[in-house]
């Protein structure tokens, strides 16, 4: 729990560059099921028709070993042309690049393969995730503004 209130409390300086905000609330399998909550800030322009670039941290929530665990993860993800995703995320057991689906940035879609840290292979498979994010109107893309 230390370490999931420390990567929040990091991402403050990344609140004053951006340009909304959401919480997000997803499905995650990395080799195993998982819930996942956190919160994104959009650092690109969503007025001005930029792809959305977002900087997010959360908390992947699991079993292991039959214990309930709270992950702490960090990522940043890029859609190209409004659709295509791509991130990279990395928390305290595993290493994700994935590519995707990006709806308007409301939600994702994507896949991708979850790497385990040294001899932890709790988090380690084919990646597939479905998040939502409630925020700002400024976090969505501006369909009258998309390139």
């Amino acid at each position: 729990m230390k370490t999931l209130v420390l990567l929040l409390f990091l991402m403050i300086p990344v609140n004053i560059f951006s340009q909304g905000i959401a919480l997000s609330i997803g499905y995650q399998h990395l080799g195993r099921s998982a819930g996942f909550s956190g919160v994104d800030f959009r650092i690109s322009d969503s007025e001005k028709g930029e792809y959305a670039f977002n900087i997010g941290a959360g908390t992947y929530w699991v079993s292991i070993h039959k214990k309930f665990t709270a992950i702490p993860e960090f990522h940043v993800n890029y859609a190209v042309g409004h659709i295509l995703l791509t991130e990279l995320s990395v928390s305290t057991k595993n290493f994700k690049p994935s590519v995707g689906i990006n709806f308007l940035n409301a939600s994702h879609v994507n896949f991708g393969y979850s790497f385990g840290f040294k001899n932890d292979k709790h988090l380690q498979g084919i990646f597939l995730g479905l998040n939502f994010y409630l925020g700002t109107k400024s976090f969505y893309d501006n369909l009258a503004r998309m390139k």
